[in-house]
């Protein structure tokens, strides 16, 4: 799971897998129950749009974030806050593409957003570890 020594220590998580554990709960909870409920609620209350804005803009700030918690149990409440941020973003983004794309021209776009996840996977992970070697 979690391979990062200096994150394992800060958090005094070592070899704890439950610990570790409940990090990836606490997120899919928040995910689960914002996609399930939140969604339905922003999207009438805001339009898909700016729902949809409003949604990255919280995962940016919140993973940004992570890095300031200071407990194990202020990171629980940031990887709870982020799964919830994150939650609605499927839906909004098929609502947007669905209104923006004919039917026979969807496929590009939706693997268009989906490969953003792994790009921001591999260009993001070399990124962090350079910053954190040369800025601490």
């Amino acid at each position: 799971m979690l391979v990062n020594p200096d994150f394992l220590q800060h958090f005094q998580l070592g070899g704890d897998r439950a610990h570790q554990g409940t990090l990836m709960t606490v997120f899919l909870l928040g995910y689960g129950l914002s996609a399930m409920l939140l969604t339905p609620f922003l999207e009438t209350l805001m339009g898909y749009r700016r729902a949809l804005t409003l949604s990255v803009v919280l995962w940016a700030l919140l993973t940004a974030a992570s890095p300031l918690a200071g407990s194990l149990l202020l990171l629980c409440a940031v990887r709870v806050l982020l799964g919830v941020s994150e939650g609605p973003l499927f839906s909004l983004k098929t609502m947007y593409i669905s209104d923006h794309f004919a039917a026979d021209e969807r496929g590009k776009p939706n693997a268009v957003s989906a490969l953003g996840v792994s790009l921001g996977l591999v260009l993001g992970f070399p990124l962090v570890s350079f910053l954190m070697a040369h800025f601490g």
